[in-house]
């Protein structure tokens, strides 16, 4: 079972790779994927939400 803790270090863990902010990030997922540039990171955040 995913657990909502399994999930946001996942997510967290996705964010150390790509150098990027959890703060930001935990203040409006939304806003911040659809502001990425880095196409990786975006796509990776994007599955990463969907998936888990």
């Amino acid at each position: 079972m995913i657990t909502a803790e399994y999930k946001r270090d996942a997510i967290n863990s996705v964010l150390d790779d790509y150098g990027l902010s959890r703060e930001e990030f935990w203040k409006d997922p939304e806003a911040f994927i659809n502001n990425l540039e880095d196409k990786d990171a975006k796509l990776t955040l994007e599955i990463f939400m969907e998936v888990l």
